[in-house]
């Protein structure tokens, strides 16, 4: 399933003219999309959609599909850099999920373990005080 996914972005990136992720990464494309995001409000575009930290966000794709679109479409998260690694983590080691489901995976986990995830009572909280 990783080379699978890996495959499907490069398909992606040649197609809207980018020979490596990296590059699609620093293009006014991605800049301009990152920008829009930083600007929504709520806690989803606020806080790490797993953890529920404000700190080290990064934008995560759950699918390469959307590369070139404006807005990047559904498939996009707001993750803290540890969240964001696991992730991509746990893709490498079972070879079989795709970055949607790693992210299932992983949420799962942590509602299994108790710890915080990003939950309606916790958007609820943020957005009322924000």
């Amino acid at each position: 399933m990783l080379n699978e996914i890996y495959s499907l972005r490069q398909q992606k990136l040649e197609e809207n003219g980018y020979s490596e992720y990296k590059e699609y990464l620093k293009s006014e494309e991605w800049k301009t999309i990152k920008e829009n995001i930083s600007k929504r409000k709520g806690a989803k575009w606020n806080l790490c959609n797993l953890c529920t930290s404000p700190h080290n966000l990064e934008v995560h794709h759950s699918s390469y599909k959307v590369i070139g679109t404006v807005n990047g479409g559904n498939t996009l998260k707001m993750l803290c850099r540890s969240c964001h690694q696991q992730i991509h983590d746990k893709c490498k080691e079972n070879r079989k999920l795709n970055l949607y489901k790693a992210y299932g995976k992983l949420k799962k986990q942590r509602i299994q373990q108790g710890l915080v995830t990003l939950t309606l009572d916790v958007v609820n909280k943020y957005n009322a005080n924000h």
